[in-house]
């Protein structure tokens, strides 16, 4: 019954068997090692993708908001530019700033001229010399409040001129030479 013949033939049948189901695991195992890898890979370029679209995301709101200012902005800044035909409000603005601050002023203003400036309208540059008479104190004053209008102007030059021995505490002259971008009217 159980010959040696017989016994090496079944123990190489299991030994086939065994080695065979190493193999089948070994051929499974590398499969799925694969695919697990794939999975990985793909897992991971999706947490790639999805930082991406949530820092895009971020940039979007932060340009929509910066948008909302440029839009807001805009009025203004172009309502700061006044026509070069009409520059009575800007007078009156200046009128008002002498009469709060005490000073008084006398003003000339030059023609319009073009200038090169890039913006979305034409801009045309007034050159103008304002004679202020005031104290110091009363001229710092004005001058704040000069910095505050919502105009575009350029101061190129102020000169102080004092007709007191005590300088320009007392009453002096000044003398501002400056420049009002307007918008260009045909």
């Amino acid at each position: 019954m159980f010959t040696k013949k017989y016994l090496t033939l079944i123990v190489g049948k299991h030994t086939l068997i065994a080695i065979g189901m190493v193999i089948l695991s070994l051929v499974v195992i590398i499969f799925l090692a694969k695919e697990i890898i794939k999975v990985s890979d793909s897992i991971s370029n999706n947490k790639r993708i999805e930082a991406s679209l949530l820092e895009r995301t971020a940039h979007i709101g932060k340009i929509k908001y910066e948008a909302n200012l440029i839009n807001n902005n805009e009025t203004i800044i172009s309502n700061a530019f006044i026509p070069s035909d009409n520059i009575a409000d800007f007078i009156s603005k200046l009128e008002s700033l002498s009469l709060k601050n005490s000073v008084t002023q006398v003003f000339r203003f030059d023609s319009p001229k073009e200038t090169t400036m890039v913006s979305l309208f034409p801009i045309n540059t007034i050159s103008y010399n304002n004679s202020i008479s005031a104290t110091l104190p009363n001229l710092i004053k004005y001058m704040k409040d000069f910095e505050n209008m919502h105009y575009f102007t350029k101061i190129n030059g102020l000169t102080i001129t004092s007709q007191t021995p005590s300088g320009i505490n007392d009453a002096s002259t000044i003398l501002l030479q400056s420049i009002l971008y307007t918008k260009a009217t045909q």
